[in-house]
């Protein structure tokens, strides 16, 4: 075998022992027209003396998915058989209940306890019992207390409660909390015509699909005089 053919052969077999570095690459920025989307659909909670997210007994149901593997949802071992019934359900079947039977549904547990103060349940409580001779006292569950015995209820120590994630209890900690932003109480900017073409209103709003408002459409309309009290009743 020729002398060549053997050199040629052991350079195909042998591998140079080099690592070739992948280069990196650059991390693009994101538009400022994406953080201002993310910015648009945010929101923000005000932390007050009397309200911070973290002492919050309830959190988003969505939380449960940032924590970690082995964090389960405190709702569905304490409420025993009740779990299977969705939150808006259960305070549905509660709010069938009178002051005494619901002050009892709170001592079983923890998540007892939390169904049973939802604020709804005992304002509806007040306004069926006491109509309106009453004055709000700290929530509407004291408000009945003391209501009920014509003086303020002491308030309990904080409970302390973890691990309990409910978007529909949360919705009232969050209505009452959360920040305004202040565009959000500009005025409307959407444009009001009056007497306008059907030629002008297709290319000023309907070709660039613009909204407005049409003002005077039903000024002459004969039964905004015409229908009255007396005319219907005759």
């Amino acid at each position: 075998m020729p002398r060549g053919f053997l050199a040629v052969t052991k350079l195909k077999l042998t591998k140079p022992n080099m690592k070739m570095k992948k280069k990196k690459k650059p991390k693009t920025p994101e538009s400022s027209q994406d953080q201002d989307q993310d910015s648009n659909f945010a929101f923000n909670l005000k932390q007050t003396t009397s309200f911070s997210l973290t002492h919050c007994p309830i959190q988003p149901l969505g939380n449960l998915l940032l924590g970690p593997t082995t964090k389960t949802n405190l709702r569905d071992a304490g409420l025993g058989a009740l779990y299977c019934l969705p939150d808006d359900l259960l305070l549905d079947i509660l709010s069938l209940l009178d002051a005494t039977d619901l002050a009892v549904f709170s001592t079983a547990n923890k998540l007892t306890y939390v169904f049973s103060s939802h604020d709804p349940l005992w304002r509806s409580l007040v306004l069926s019992k006491f109509e309106g001779q009453f004055s709000f006292v700290h929530s509407w569950k004291y408000t009945y207390i003391n209501s009920l015995t014509g003086k303020p209820p002491p308030i309990p120590k904080s409970l302390k409660i973890t691990n309990f994630y409910s978007y529909y209890l949360f919705q009232s900690y969050l209505c009452a909390n959360m920040e305004f932003k202040p565009e959000w109480l500009k005025r409307e900017n959407i444009q009001r015509r009056r007497g306008i073409s059907v030629e002008e209103f297709i290319s000023c709003f309907e070709e660039p699909n613009k909204p407005m408002l049409l003002e005077g459409c039903i000024d002459t309309w004969p039964a905004l005089q015409k229908w009255t009290r007396g005319y219907q009743t005759r």
